[in-house]
């Protein structure tokens, strides 16, 4: 029998084989455009946010001395942390000082619009702000948080338009956002795929923040949960709903990445697929979302 394949022998065509295969493999695959970890901030920010002006007198004057040590050039690595350390301990000590509702909403505004505004809190370093308040024990924080998710949601859907009010929103204003980020709008972002993520993250924190907690809940409990932010966690079924359409047609749009962006492609992916489209079974249609 013939070794010979289409007028060559077998090992040349094994010698061709892998000549190919090395010349695939030299190929240049683009890199992955995605960023998913915070940058992180400065001590010297961090210390700007801890001296925001509004805090009661008391805490103001216990954080004060290490708010100082913090801004000083001269202090080693350890000793800064040892100060965040510090003033982390005394403001989650003096959290009970807001207790009213003016006193929540003002202070929503005050730290959302410092941490937008002056210390630029945006990108991987917001989502990262989000989620620690949002798991943190004080009412205060979670609020916080769910303003400072509208906040990164204005910034993608309203860019280079300045904030009027850092507040909690509801539902609807969340719904008012997807409606501007339609199949056209996403599909213009093709090229700027970290929006996209900037994007998908924000909603999912959002989801599991409020949506997975409050879905179902009635108006008498979120009143004696929320008092008066009773209303901005007040969720339709219809409301989800939309919400699920529009991940479902936000996942036709991602597919054809995996062509040529392979590793963003599946960055989305994930996150779509397992992080957030599977929660809504969590929440059963049976359920009175009222």
């Amino acid at each position: 029998m013939s070794n010979q394949v289409g007028g060559k022998t077998m090992p040349q065509e094994m010698d061709d084989l892998q000549q190919l295969e090395e010349f695939v493999s030299q190929i240049a695959k683009p890199e992955q455009s995605i960023k998913c970890t915070p940058d992180g901030i400065s001590f010297e920010e961090f210390a700007k946010v801890c001296d925001l002006p509004g805090a009661p007198d008391d805490a103001k004057q216990l954080l004060q001395s290490s708010i100082s040590l913090l801004r000083q050039a001269t202090l080693s690595e350890d000793e800064q942390i040892k100060n965040i350390a510090i003033i982390l301990r005394l403001l989650i000590e003096n959290l009970s000082s807001f207790v009213t509702l003016e006193q929540y909403s003002w202070l929503v505004h005050t730290v959302a619009k410092s941490l937008v505004d002056d210390i630029s809190l945006n990108g991987g370093n917001l989502l990262h702000v989000i989620k620690m308040l949002a798991t943190g024990s004080s009412p205060i924080l979670y609020y916080i948080a769910v303003a400072l998710v509208f906040a990164g949601l204005n910034a993608i859907t309203h860019s280079g338009k300045a904030v009027e009010s850092y507040r909690v929103h509801g539902m609807s204003e969340f719904l008012r956002h997807l409606e501007i980020c339609n199949l056209p709008y996403l599909q213009q972002q093709c090229d700027n795929l970290q929006t996209i993520y900037q994007l998908l993250k924000l909603l999912s924190l959002y989801q599991n923040m409020v949506i997975l907690r409050h879905g179902g809940k009635s108006w008498e409990d979120l009143s004696e949960e929320h008092k008066g932010f009773a209303e901005s966690f007040h969720i339709a079924n219809a409301q989800i709903q939309t919400f699920r359409k529009w991940l479902d047609n936000v996942s036709a749009i991602v597919q054809p990445f995996g062509k040529d962006q392979e590793k963003d492609y599946l960055i989305l992916a994930d996150l779509l697929q397992v992080d957030m489209i599977p929660l809504f079974d969590d929440l059963s249609p049976d359920d009175e979302l009222v």
